[in-house]
């Protein structure tokens, strides 16, 4: 049969025809290769040209103080991105978009380069939209604009130890920032996009994942407390030139954080210039011995476990005692003193002999149960758990020591936490500061009556003939303790450098707050907590007290007005 076709048609029209087959049969292959067994390959080099899943950033919730008053927010803000195959396939467009940038060609090349397998790289992190549309304009095509939002501190350096700050991500790295970030953070969304042959993004064709925004957080601080705080205790740096400071105000009724301040601070919104030590929150994480102000503790300790009471007589003759080979002396020989006495003139020799009454593990537990060296609660990152012996390492001398600061370190926040326990008639409560309508309702640490007693003594230490009596206010009857510690320095206490410190609780018939002042190395106008902190207790205590609309115990200066914040 072939052989009559060809004999018919001829040889060359037959080759011709199966030469038509044998392309129409290929074509058809090739259609079903690619639509069949190539069209998930060819769907994917499509998207990687036209379709691209770009980040939706949560919005960060902010940070409010107690009134409502914005304390860390979010701003609208732009980025540049590209798809570093992109910039790889275009290294003419990639060496202009650099000089667009002012970066260096070769940093940005590796940078694509290693992320050469994605489809998303950042270029340029929260630019100044003018820019950054101009960058876009200008780069024919090869980046992209993504708004984003940073983050603000309207309050500047008065809040930026207790708020803290985030990275560039919009992640917590500090304070608040830290310790809330997953309730501030809520969950970034995904969404699709199709970009036109610039490059641009014109149509959202899909939302992989939805973002959730995050929640504010409130906390129990004060905006005009804090600035209290930070302006006394700025002015009081300058005046006795000293390196560094901590002013804490603490709510009796509530537990809650009023006020927390550190100076030197630093500003969160540029924190270029800011030192590592300035942005730590020290009155959380730094530690430092107490001195005398862990006298009303010991008192307190010897109360509850002997038969010690106010009125006892101490013999302090003649006015030094012998520790470890050391001479530990007072200001003077006060010769006999009561215990009200011991406390009113901070007699070291006093409190040594009262701290003798005392079992050791009794006095060790005493002290940890009303908060020295343990844990507030706050919700603060970083909070130092104290430094303190255990009981058997005391040794002969080591209590001795202990009963006027020395050998044990805790933090600011732990002192204030004590005398909080003095304050609310001996029960220690939990330190929050979140201004949630919780009640916590505490533990009984000290029984009602000696709480009351030392409390009563305290304000010996502030009347006239005080250690304290610059603490005084005019307005309100206050009570409190000074501290005055040698710092340490490679394993030897210094003449030179001292911590100054008081503590106080205002007013004392219906405590409403504790403010422990902490001044670090004061070089002129004395050294001493008398000279140094209590001046600013006793002006934070006043301006606060009328703030907070606290009716003074002196009539005829009822009329002064509530103060307001400085700025």
């Amino acid at each position: 049969m072939l052989d009559s076709i060809i004999k018919k048609q001829g040889l060359w029209h037959v080759i011709i025809v199966l030469g038509m087959l044998l392309a129409a049969f290929g074509v058809s292959a090739r259609v079903v290769y690619v639509h069949v067994v190539q069209s998930d390959f060819l769907k994917r080099e499509g998207e990687r040209h036209y379709k691209r899943n770009i980040p939706q950033y949560a919005y960060r919730g902010s940070v409010l103080d107690r009134t409502g008053k914005e304390l860390a927010i979010s701003a609208p803000s732009v980025s540049i991105w590209a798809d570093p195959s992109d910039l790889l396939e275009d290294i003419d467009g990639l060496m202009g978009l650099s000089k667009l940038l002012k970066e260096d060609f070769y940093t940005l090349k590796r940078r694509a380069e290693k992320l050469r397998h994605q489809d998303f790289m950042y270029i340029k992190r929260q630019v100044e939209p003018a820019r950054a549309a101009s960058i876009e304009s200008a780069s024919r095509g090869m980046v992209s604009i993504i708004n984003e939002r940073k983050r603000l501190y309207p309050e500047s350096n008065v809040f930026s130890h207790i708020v803290g700050v985030t990275d560039i991500d919009g992640r917590g790295v500090e304070g608040v920032e830290l310790a809330f970030d997953a309730h501030l953070q809520g969950s970034d969304g995904e969404i699709s996009v199709i970009r036109d042959r610039l490059g641009r993004s014109f149509e959202v064709i899909d939302t992989p994942k939805e973002k959730v925004d995050g929640s504010d957080v409130v906390l129990s601080v004060d905006r005009n407390i804090q600035y209290i705080g930070y302006s006394e205790l700025r002015a009081a740096l300058s005046r006795h030139d000293a390196a560094s400071g901590m002013l804490i105000v603490l709510d009796v009724k509530r537990g809650k954080v009023l006020s927390m301040v550190n100076y030197p601070a630093y500003n969160p919104n540029d924190r270029s210039a800011a030192e590592m030590r300035n942005i730590r929150n020290r009155a959380v994480t730094d530690i430092f011995e107490p001195g005398s102000s862990i006298k009303p503790f010991i008192v307190a300790a010897a109360m509850e476990s002997t038969a010690l009471r106010p009125t006892d007589r101490i013999d302090v003759s003649p006015g030094y005692i012998s520790l470890a080979g050391k001479k530990i002396k007072d200001s003077r020989n006060y010769k006999n003193l009561d215990v009200a006495g011991v406390l009113a003139k901070s007699s070291n020799v006093g409190i040594v002999k009262i701290a003798s009454m005392i079992d050791d593990a009794v006095l060790a537990d005493k002290l940890r149960d009303y908060g020295l060296f343990s844990s507030s609660g706050v919700e603060l990152p970083g909070e130092a758990t104290g430094l303190f012996a255990s009981q058997p390492e005391w040794g002969g001398t080591y209590k001795g020591f202990l009963s006027f600061g020395y050998g044990a370190a805790l933090s600011a926040l732990q002192l204030a936490n004590g005398y909080m326990v003095l304050a609310n008639n001996g029960v220690r409560k939990d330190i929050s500061i979140l201004n949630d309508d919780s009640t916590v309702s505490g533990v009984r640490v000290m029984s009602a009556e000696v709480a009351a007693n030392v409390l009563d003594m305290l304000q010996g230490v502030v009347d006239v003939d005080g250690t304290g009596s610059a603490a005084g206010t005019a307005a309100y009857k206050v009570a409190g303790k000074t501290g005055t510690a040698k710092k340490l320095k490679d394993g030897v206490y210094q003449d030179d450098a001292y911590l100054a410190v008081f503590t106080g609780i205002a007013p004392v018939a219906d405590p409403e707050i504790v403010i422990a002042v902490v001044i670090d190395d004061p070089k002129k106008n004395g050294f001493y907590g008398g000279q140094v902190a209590a001046p600013v207790f006793s002006k934070v205590a006043s301006r606060v007290l009328r703030y907070l609309d606290v009716k003074p115990d002196i009539e005829k200066i009822a009329s002064i007005e509530p103060g307001v914040a400085d700025q």
